[in-house]
C-alpha cells in the first residue's frame, strides 16, 4: 500500500496557540503509521489529509505517529526543541523519521538519551555509528539556515502562513529539500514523553491471538 506524503504544514485551522498530540486515537493492536510505517504501539494519533483540522470526515483521516504528525503542527509551543529544520533533498521526510527513530531507539537500549548530545562517541561501536549518522544529519542545519534564514520549525511555520492561497499549496516544491529532524524530545506540557514512547517502541510485539 502507498504512504501518505509528508509535506511541513501550517494551515490556519492548526494554528492554535497549544498544540498538544491533537487526540490520541483509540488503541488497536498491531496497528502502523500510514507516513512512515512504523509501528504506532499505542500512540497513534488522527492526521488530517486535506491539512484542515475542522474537516473530521472519515476520509481526511490517517493513522499517524506523533513523530509523523510533527510536521502538521509547526504552531506547538516546544516545537522547536524537538525538530530542526535540516537540507537533505536525497531523503523524504518520512524516511528521515525512520532512521531518526532507529538511532533514538538504539540509544534507549543502551541506556544514553535520545538527545545524543553526550559522549556517545564511546561508547559501543553501534552506537557511535548512531551518533555520526546523526551528526552528518544535524549538520545539514547550516544547509537550511543559508536557504531560509533559519533552522527553527516554528519560524517556517509562521512565514508558510504568510503564503498566498496558490504558494501555499506549491509549499512542498517551494521547500526543496527541506525537512524536519526530530532531535529525541517530545513534549505533553512541560513533560518529555519522548522516552516512554521509544519503551513502547522497543518493546516486543505483542503475540497476535
Amino acid at each position: 500500500m502507498a504512504r501518505h506524503p509528508l509535506v511541513l504544514s501550517a494551515h490556519p485551522s492548526a494554528w492554535i496557540a497549544d498544540s498538544g498530540l491533537g487526540g490520541r486515537m483509540a488503541a488497536q493492536a498491531a496497528v502502523t503509521c500510514q507516513f512512515c510505517g512504523q509501528p504506532t504501539a499505542g500512540w497513534q494519533v488522527p492526521y488530517h489529509l486535506n491539512d484542515d483540522h475542522d474537516d473530521e470526515s472519515p476520509a481526511n483521516l490517517a493513522v499517524s505517529c506523533p513523530l509523523c504528525h510533527l510536521p502538521q503542527h509547526l504552531n506547538r509551543p516546544t516545537v522547536d526543541d524537538e525538530a530542526i529544520l535540516i537540507w537533505l533533498p536525497e531523503m523524504a521526510q518520512a524516511a528521515l523519521i525512520v532512521l531518526a527513530r532507529q538511532i533514538h531507539l538504539a540509544c534507549a537500549a543502551a541506556g544514553l538519551s535520545p538527545t545524543i548530545y553526550g559522549d556517545m562517541a564511546r561508547t559501543a561501536p553501534t552506537i557511535s555509528a548512531a551518533y555520526r549518522a546523526y551528526r552528518a544529519l544535524y549538520e545539514r542545519s547550516a544547509m537550511a539556515e543559508l536557504r531560509l534564514g533559519t533552522q527553527s520549525p516554528r519560524q517556517l511555520g509562521a512565514a508558510l502562513r504568510e503564503l498566498t492561497p496558490p504558494d501555499y499549496e506549491r509549499r512542498a516544491a517551494l521547500l526543496g529539500g527541506v525537512r524536519m529532524l526530530p532531535l529525541g524530545r517530545f513534549f505533553e506540557g512541560a513533560v518529555d514523553i519522548y522516552p516512554t514512547m521509544l519503551r513502547d517502541w522497543g518493546a516486543p510485539a505483542a503475540p497476535s491471538s
